[in-house]
């Protein structure tokens, strides 16, 4: 088997390989396959072949079973699926599945009949990650010609993805060519299988791969020392596997071997792999290094000769890389191995006759890439960071290497001096910095110089090697080694200018594998310079002299920290540059918010004051400062711009725009521990002081303060509306914290808390009991009240324990099979309002946190008193980062309606995600960005300016506006109208006809939910991310976790199956822009104009009175908050979606946020009925699941409903499958909310034995939320009309959480117990009961072969082949025609009918045989055959249910075994003959017998009377009968007369007369 291709480098545009070893950790990736059916397999001799398929994937072999005497049709109907393909990431984009069709020899090597292959990349990308039914052309490895075709169906999954569903599998994708399929399905010659292969439309290409050259090869390492290598190249696309001849014992060689490969499109693939081979005589040979090349990129462009350098890791340094990858850390390739010349180009040909075989010849003389000589210049100033006792650098570029000499250690900073000399202090603001001792290795000019290295090089700068700068370092126990390098582009270094040295340059080092987690990063000062010559007088390097700089690092906020354990972590960043380090103060985690600036005095190199300094990197360091201190991760940044002054004298502009950059640790700081919101200003140190230079204020300003030239953001005022809808599986708590073993108790008197949070940081406590002077004004109170408590009581406010909607629920619910543990539910219908302020920009992240507790249960008020207090069981963060007002995005006019500024309002959004997004490293901005943004901030400033003036002005000529008019009206009251606006809608929404199959009076909305319910939705209902199902499920469970953070929802994470989840919450929430009052009264209001209901606002406080004159007046209302002012307020009230959070639902806001109806929606009977039925559809399942040895699981279905609905399915299992079909309907009464959850389970049986040791395996389960369906509005729509769509839903299992265990195919109608009796249960059949009937008439025959001299008796039968073919009893599989005699010219009329019922649908395989013989008394002699494919045929009416007629047509017989001179078929006649497929039903009623036999209909068949009498027959014994004319008519009459005499005379001697 060929090795899987494992290592991915750069495609097409890429400048170098890298070695075939992994990169990345290993993922678990999914494959299965389905092999249906093959067809017109060549094989040697051209006859038939006992075939079976071999099936090859990275390692892992399936075989199909051996078919014997198999050539036009065989199927195999054989499916396989590998759950657990351990490849990294690069290694899957290039591997592929390969499907060998073989023809068994008993005593030789089995033949290979050909072979094909998909890319498993290419699947994944298509829709459902899905190849489904796809007829593939089998090829021999180097022959262009199609030697069969062979039908499977194909998958492949990424780690996450969810399984296609059974029904995908099974159908053919459609690819463009339905209509000629159809057009073909009518023509029944089509039908016909042939043993020669008919090409597939399309076009053919040779594919042109040129080695030209391979140079640089460093020497291999051997049992007898080290050699140089015996390379060779190898080229793998299409099935073929092409090699250049093997050079051995060179560094470099000349090969000129040009590699073709014959290829037809379309494809399955697009990787054309190169690869690079160490030849050994005596071993297996070396897999060097590995290149990838997109045939669809060399098809649209040609690839010129280009050089491609390799690059991999020296064995010296690195023996094993596994030893790292099987940890999950990413060597990066480090070590120069060589370089590949190389060319291609992709030639189209006119047709498919042009195609070649592939081929091995010598590559045309084609001219090299241009070259050019370069020579570098270098000098090391020092090198910081480094542990060793002495260290040395060496500059490399490709093969040639220099090298300094070695310095010793010293740990004195060697500008330390000049700090003090200048007087440098600490800042008095925040932690003082401290010095680190930082190992320093300085270079004097005669030791730091390197030799010039003089290279020839291309001039195309893609096919240039890297440049690249190593450190070495010497212990005082240990030799000589590599503690870090970088790789940069040779274009990135300057010219060399003589008498004007470049400025040194830091550059970062990349730590070797497993120095990673050293806690200080190394980081070397040079500068190089590239000339065209060595020919020149070498200057003395640039002196730098050092000069204190403040570099500031405005430290905002971090988050997705991961720690370990679950208690909770103060974390802390500490900031590293040039010696000197400070830190935050610790704040809580799992998302400190620090939001300071650290300013570093650290002392840097620069020839000038007016030039921006060399700057040391930049290291970011995460501290935990839980249980134990330690380090969590780092990063490594780099920022050059210094605050500078213009032409006239003016500081530039500084513009804070912060970053989201990663935080990298883990063993080998390889992995994402992190995520901090940073940004960098530097500027010298005497110009501190410069109140233009003075640190922008980080911590959000309220409006009124804010000033756009010195803060970041605004502070805005708002108001959380809270919907607490209940609480679901929470966990019971331990008895006593930290002490779990003492057991646990269940949740009795849950607490719940919601605070509005843009970050961790400590808070002062506060007595949650504290009540707040009644004195205070309201505005105070607003302010004071930080979070919204709610209490579980077991009925409503004033209402009777009595009445069930006055009740408010709590339950115990099933967690699982085998688990004791019940968890606790508890239902609140509470609404809260709370006044917050945040910040109004997205990238600051702010987020609800929804906090549940357990109260003490035992002692009442006295429980605090003894020391009792609440336990928290666990916390919910939803991200308000989406939630924000739309009239606080940038652009958004509060006059405007929302559809109006839809697309205003969807650029801001997508601004604002892009500036959350996370950044693998600071993306310093270019000059050309940061001249923009200084440009938008002048005009901005500019714009403020003349605003301000222009009010100004405005407001001295219209003077004092009168507030009271004459009518005693204040202005708030005049401005407010109660008028309502035409609510005008599309003219699609109105019913201007009448539509196909629905009312009108139901309108579009209707029609769309029916087309809706037809549909398969892949994945589950309540996570789709389009469609009308979208925040169509309102409370959704969210998880309650301990000290993790969650940025965004993540729809493929099931937290039902996650670990440490203590429950869920289900909630709804919005924010309004503004403080409103807590005792709002509701008004009318003019709706908004866009689409769709508009819930009605009530007027607050702050909008009456924000059209106040300033000072206001006797009475004149007070407002509450902020938020919108003066007129725009007013305006803003006819647009009340422009002041609430984006896309929310407008059914959900007229009812979610005010208690009564809320409570109404879920508790009243009108909405909620006393028991609903519920109807359960289990389709079929796909089971990703082995039990070793390549058997396949034993699944059977079971489902939880509610609390006591358990019902298992285990005697109906199915044995050894892995997609089984349910189809099975059950009905249960529920009580909701208490029996809401619903888990539908897939097993593993066990055999009897197991069975009683262990219980069945769990393959995969799916939990869905009853009640979030009930309350659905356009899943009631579709449930009402009973077109809920099926859903193909992932299966998933606790231990482990993520993995893909396959799906499910299954949907759940639900309706009011009362109405069950009168609306049906939606039919759910089962394929298999469907029976077809295939008819198949012969008419007659033309241009038979003539057996005899003149004459052929003609006879034909039917042999059908099927195995699902029920009907043999009364219908045998060979049926046969009568004999037509003495045919002369070859033609033959039969009127004949073949009948064949009872096909049991779904069919493996439908076909029928159709042999031609010459007859005989003594025996038949075969002339020719047929095979009719009739599966498409009854497929077809299986699927529409509706009869097939094709023909009647001509069908050509053929015998390969008679074959003329030059390979052309004898032509050996033709059979007229018609086809019927129609349903068992349809047959019944339209019953037809055997030949002509009765009921002789359908058609009606009339006996021939041509070569059927006596003188045809009895011609066949060599004599004929005189030609009687009329009066032969009598022949029979006296042949009876003649015996009826005998008879008598017979009878008579007998004595019977």
């Amino acid at each position: 088997s060929v090795s899987p291709p494992l290592r991915r480098a750069p495609s097409l545009h890429g400048s170098c390989w890298i070695p075939f070893k992994a990169s990345g950790s290993m993922e678990t990736y999914v494959v299965g396959f389905k092999i249906f059916d093959a067809k017109a397999l060549q094989t040697e001799d051209n006859g038939l072949c006992d075939p079976c398929v071999l099936v090859e994937c990275c390692g892992l072999e399936f075989q199909t079973p051996w078919l014997e005497d198999r050539q036009q049709l065989a199927s195999f109907n054989s499916d396989c699926t590998w759950p657990n393909l351990q490849l990294h990431p690069k290694q899957f984009d290039s591997a592929y599945i390969e499907f060998k069709v073989l023809a068994r020899n008993w005593f030789t090597r089995n033949y290979l009949i050909g072979k094909a292959s998909l890319q498993l990349s290419f699947i994944n990308k298509r829709q459902n990650c899905l190849y489904a039914r796809k007829w593939l052309c089998l090829r021999r490895d180097t022959d262009p010609a199609i030697t069969g075709m062979l039908n499977v169906t194909v998958f492949a999954l990424r780690p996450g993805e969810q399984a296609p569903s059974a029904s995908l599998q099974e159908q053919a994708q459609d690819d463009g060519t339905g209509e000629q399929d159809k057009d073909e399905e009518e023509q029944l010659s089509k039908a016909v299988l042939k043993t020669t292969v008919e090409a597939p439309q399309g076009k053919a290409h040779h594919v042109e791969i040129n080695i030209h050259r391979v140079m640089d090869l460093p020497p291999t390492s051997s049992i007898v020392g080290e050699s140089n290598p015996s390379p060779y190249v190898t080229v793998e696309f299409g099935g073929c596997i092409l090699k250049t001849p093997v050079t051995e014992n060179v560094s470099n060689c000349t090969l000129n071997t040009k590699l073709q490969i014959p290829i037809v499109t379309p494809l399955y693939e697009d990787t054309i792999i190169l690869k690079l081979w160490n030849s050994f005589t005596f071993a297996p040979d070396e897999l060097m290094a590995q290149g990838l090349i997109s045939f669809s990129e060399l098809r649209n462009n040609s690839l010129p000769p280009r050089w491609f350098n390799l690059y991999g890791w020296n064995p010296q340094e690195i023996a094993d890389v596994k030893q790292f990858t099987t940890n999950g850390i990413t060597p990066q390739p480090n070590f120069f191995k060589g370089r590949l010349l190389v060319s291609g180009r992709v030639e189209p040909l006119e047709s498919e006759d042009d195609l070649q075989p592939a081929t091995v010849g010598m590559a045309r003389n084609v001219p090299e890439p241009n070259v050019s000589h370069v020579c570098l210049f270098s000098d090391v100033y020092m090198v910081i960071g480094a542990e060793g006792r002495t260290c040395e650098v060496e500059v490399s570029f490709g093969a040639s290497h220099g090298k300094t000499s070695a310095v010793p250690i010293t740990y004195e900073n060697p500008s330390s001096t000049a700090v003090v000399v200048q007087g440098a202090q600490d800042d008095d603001e925040g932690p003082a910095q401290s010095e680190e001792q930082i190992s320093t290795f300085v270079f004097k000019e005669a030791k730091g110089r390197i030799e010039p290295l003089l290279v020839m090089t291309p001039e195309d700068p893609e096919s240039q090697p890297y440049v690249m700068i190593s450190v070495y370092t010497t212990g005082y126990l240990g030799g000589r080694q590599r503690i870090g390098y970088c790789m940069i582009r040779l274009e990135e270094f300057p010219a060399y200018e003589t008498g004007n040295p470049s400025k040194p340059k830091f550059y970062p080092l990349t730590a070797m594998p497993g120095q990673a987690a050293s806690t200080k990063s190394a980081s070397v000062l040079i500068t190089i310079e590239r000339s065209n010559t060595e020919d020149l007088v070498r200057h003395a390097r640039k002196m730098v002299k050092p000069m204190m700089y403040i570099v500031r690092t405005y430290c905002f906020m971090a988050r997705n920290v991961e720690t370990e354990g679950s208690a909770s972590a103060e974390l802390e960043l500490r900031v590293s540059c040039a010696g000197r380090s400070r830190e935050t103060d610790p704040e809580p985690g799992p998302r400190p918010k620090w939001m300071k600036h650290l300013d570093l005095q650290v002392t840097l190199y620069s020839d000038s004051a007016k030039e921006p300094p060399v700057i040391e990197p930049i290291q970011l360091t995460l501290l935990s400062k839980g249980q134990t201190y330690g380090e969590i991760g780092k990063a490594i940044c780099m920022y050059t711009h210094m605050r500078q002054k213009d032409n006239l004298g003016n500081w530039e502009p500084y513009v804070l725009a912060p970053q989201w950059v990663k935080v990298k640790g883990g063993r080998f700081g390889d992995d994402t521990v992190g995520e901090v919101l940073i940004a960098f200003e530097l500027l010298l140190h005497k110009f501190r002081d410069d109140r233009n230079l003075q640190p922008q204020e980080m911590m959000p300003q309220p409006e009124e303060l804010y000033d756009r030239r010195r803060h970041f953001c605004k502070l805005r005022k708002a108001t959380l509306h809270f919907s607490l809808h209940g609480l679901r599986d929470l966990l019971p708590v331990a008895r006593v914290s930290s002490a779990e073993l003492l057991g646990s108790v269940d949740v009795c008197k849950p607490r719940v808390e919601v605070e509005v949070h843009w970050g961790d940081c400590r808070v002062p406590y506060q007595d949650d009991e504290e009540e707040e002077p009644p004195e205070e004004p309201a505005e105070k109170k607003q302010k004071k009240k930080n979070k919204l408590i709610f209490r579980y009581t077991d009925v409503v406010e004033g209402g009777d324990k009595r009445v069930k909607s006055d009740r408010l629920n709590n339950w115990k619910s099933w967690m699982g099979p085998g688990c004791n543990i019940r968890g606790a539910n508890f239902e609140f219908l509470q609404v809260g309002k709370l006044s917050v302020e945040i910040p109004d920009k997205m990238i600051l992240q702010p987020y609800v946190i929804i906090r549940v507790y357990e109260e003490p249960s035992l002692l009442g008020s006295f429980a605090k008193t003894l020391g009792y207090t609440k336990t928290l069981i666990g916390e919910c963060r939803r991200s308000l980062a989406e939630k924000l007002p739309v009239c606080w995005l940038e652009g958004v006019d509060v006059d405007r309606s929302l559809a109006d500024q839809k697309d205003i309002i969807q650029s801001a959004f997508r601004k604002a995600r892009e500036e959350c997004a996370v950044h693998d490293e600071f993306q310093q901005p270019s000059d050309e960005q940061l001249k923009h943004m200084r440009r938008i901030r002048r005009d901005e400033d500019d714009s403020t300016a003349m605003n301000s003036l222009q009010a100004a002005v405005q407001a001295q000529l219209e003077g004092p506006k009168e507030y009271i008019n004459s009518t005693a009206l204040p202005e708030p009251l005049r401005t407010t109208t109660k008028q309502r606006k035409l609510c005008l809608k599309p003219m699609s929404n109105i019913n201007v006809g009448i539509a196909r199959n629905f009312s009108p009076k139901r309108g579009e909305r209707l029609q769309a939910a029916t087309l809706q319910g037809s549909k398969v939705i892949q994945g589950k209902l309540e996570d789709r991310s389009e469609g009308q199902f979208v925040n169509d499920f309102y409370f959704k469970n969210s998880p309650l976790l301990m000290n993790r953070d969650i940025v965004e929802d993540d729809l493929s994470v099931d937290w039902n199956y996650q670990h440490h989840v203590y429950g869920f919450v289900k909630c709804a929430f919005k924010l309004v822009d503004g403080w409103e009052e807590e005792h709002d009264e509701d008004s009318d209001f003019e709706q908004d104009a866009s689409p769709g209901p508009e819930p009605v606002q009530a007027p607050t406080a702050a909008l009456l009175a924000a059209a106040a004159p300033t000072g206001g007046a006797p009475g004149a209302l007070v407002p509450v908050g902020g938020g919108a002012t003066g007129a725009a307020a007013g305006d803003a009230r006819k647009h009340p979606r422009v002041l609430r959070s984006y896309g929310l639902e407008d059914e959900l806001d007229s009812f979610a946020f005010d208690e009564k109806k809320l409570r109404k929606r879920f508790k009243d009977p009108e909405h909620l009925p006393s028991r609903v039925r519920v109807r359960l559809y289990l389709v079929k399942a796909v089971c990703i699941f082995g039990k070793g040895a390549g058997d396949f699981p034993d699944p059977y279905v079971e489902f939880q409903l509610g609390r006591n609905d358990r019902v298992s399915f285990r005697s109906n299992f199915k044995s050894n499958c892995n997609e089984p079909d349910f189809y099975t309907l059950e009905e249960r009464d529920i009580i909701l909310p208490d029996d809401g959850k619903l888990e539908v389970r897939v097993n593993d049986k066990l055999n009897a034995l197991e069975s009683g040791v262990w219980s069945d395996t769990l393959i995969g389960s799916t939990i869905i939320d009853l009640e979030d369906r009930w309350h659905s509005r356009n899943w009631r729509v579709l449930n009402d009309r009973q077109t809920v769509p099926k859903e193909n839903r992932p299966l998933s299992t606790g231990e482990i959480p993520g993995k893909n265990r396959g799906s499910i195919e299954m949907w759940v109608e639900m309706l009011e117990s009362q109405r069950a009796a009168d609306i049906k249960a939606s039919p759910l059949v089962k394929p298999p009961d469907l029976e077809l009937e295939v008819r198949l008439v012969v008419w007659d025959t033309r241009s038979v072969k003539l057996v005899k001299e003149d004459y052929v008796n003609v006879q034909i039968s039917s042999t059908l082949d099927c195995p699902q073919y029920c009907g043999e009893s009364t219908h045998p599989t060979v049926q046969e025609t009568d004999v037509h005699y003495q045919s002369k010219d070859g033609n033959a009329i039969f009127n004949w009918r073949m009948v064949y019922p009872k096909i049991k649908m779904p069919v493996k395989t439908c076909s029928i045989k159709m042999d031609l013989y010459h007859y005989e008394l003594l025996g038949t002699e075969f002339i020719g055959s047929l095979n009719l494919d009739l599966k498409k045929y009854v497929e077809r009416v299986a699927t529409n249910m509706d009869a097939v007629s094709v023909g009647p047509d001509f069908l050509k017989f053929s015998n390969a075994d008679q074959e003329e001179d030059g390979g052309i078929v004898e032509e050996i006649g033709s059979a007229r003959v018609q086809l019927w497929v129609m349903t068992q039903g349809e047959a019944a009623s339209k019953m037809a017998g055997k030949g002509r036999e009765d009921p002789n209909d359908h058609p009606p068949l009339i006996t021939p009377a041509e070569g059927r009498d006596w003188g045809t027959y009895l011609a066949g014994f060599g004599f004929a009968l005189p030609d009687f004319g009329l009066w032969k008519k009598l022949i029979p009459l006296v042949i009876a007369m003649v015996l009826f005499l005998f008879s008598v005379i017979a009878m008579k001697q007998m004595g019977l007369l």
